[in-house]
């Protein structure tokens, strides 16, 4: 039988940034979830202002299908913000959004288009193609998002979506936002540590429910996918909603 492997995707909050910068990895909802649902390896592919193009590039560089081709493969998607256009620079990566103004924006455009409709559209056909290629390679998976303007988008775009495969916001206004002030980190206006435990535990009850065969006993050994993108002081400067 194949060892079990959880790789959860996704931007700032999903890697679990809060006060202690170090212990990201330690206080990431997929690390909970890798212990409560018995996995035998856990991988944080997320980091801060990383878009959902991102995200994918830099997996898909590692040769995914060969490198866990031993592995029964569970993936939880989180998308980050449509607007998040993140591009090359550099060796490294640089994310803009239509509110920075830059010239990159007009690249996106065609005649009577927005650069919020340009990129809602982008990052859908991203994720579509995600998903679609998690499927040919019969991996698992579940879908979340950060906030829940770019769920309804999304959807609108696709109303026939598979609802089983969308994990349910646990606040307000996203999985990650909406929270109550108890839940608030104030060094970087993220999740604390209680926060994400709190998301975490949601989303298990729900997979716990919808997702059962998702369950196992092992004892996960957990790793983050470290890149050289930003800056510890310059956490507060990526582009989200606020809380």
């Amino acid at each position: 039988m194949k060892k079990r492997i959880l790789i959860t995707f996704g931007d700032s909050f999903t890697h679990g940034l809060q006060e202690e910068i170090d212990k990201c990895l330690e206080y990431s909802i997929g690390s909970h979830l890798s212990e409560w649902l018995g996995f035998d390896r856990y991988i944080n592919f997320s980091l801060p202002c990383w878009g959902n193009e991102t995200v994918w590039k830099e997996f898909i560089k590692k040769n995914p299908r060969e490198t866990f081709r031993d592995y029964d493969v569970h993936c939880i998607f989180i998308a980050s913000y449509f607007v998040r256009l993140t591009v090359p620079v550099d060796g490294s990566y640089a994310t803009y959004t239509p509110n920075d103004n830059h010239p990159i924006m007009k690249e996106w455009l065609i005649e009577n288009q927005t650069p919020t409709d340009a990129l809602n559209e982008y990052s859908i056909q991203t994720l579509k193609e995600i998903l679609h290629t998690f499927n040919d390679w019969n991996w698992k998976w579940v879908l979340g998002f950060n906030n829940t303007i770019d769920k309804r988008i999304f959807i609108k775009t696709f109303p026939k979506f598979n609802k089983q495969m969308l994990i349910p916001d646990t606040f307000s206004k996203g999985i990650y936002h909406g929270a109550p002030m108890e839940y608030h980190c104030k060094k970087t206006d993220h999740l604390n540590k209680e926060g994400y435990h709190y998301v975490a535990n949601d989303i298990k009850d729900w997979i716990l429910h919808s997702h059962k065969n998702w369950m196992g006993n092992g004892i996960p050994l957990k790793e983050d996918i470290n890149f050289d993108y930003i800056k510890d002081n310059e956490i507060n400067l990526t582009n989200r909603t606020p809380l």
